[in-house]
């Protein structure tokens, strides 16, 4: 009904974004203010947020910039899972 329109592309992806973004500000909250936190439960550093997040808005500019990318640009996500392991990694690797 609405195809490739940049318009379509737009609101899709932006309001996958702005979700996204939001879930990881509360993740954000969640993992600096222990008092929001369970008893005894230490939860990880939000990276699968912030990467997802990020992911996102990249899949945005390429679908809202480049019309032949479009919804494509969602394919990004699959890379996801080995940036956050990466990054975990890095991190782990840099404190212990």
């Amino acid at each position: 009904m609405y195809g490739a329109d940049r318009l379509a592309v737009a609101v899709y992806i932006g309001t996958i974004s702005v979700s996204s973004a939001l879930l990881t500000v509360l993740a954000v909250l969640v993992w600096r203010r222990p008092s929001l936190q369970r008893a005894g439960s230490h939860p990880p550093p939000p990276v699968a947020a912030v990467v997802t997040t990020a992911t996102f808005l990249v899949a945005l500019a390429l679908g809202v910039l480049l019309p032949a990318v479009n919804y494509a640009g969602l394919l990004l996500l699959l890379a996801t899972g080995p940036v956050e392991r990466r990054l975990l990694t890095r991190s782990a690797g840099a404190t212990g």
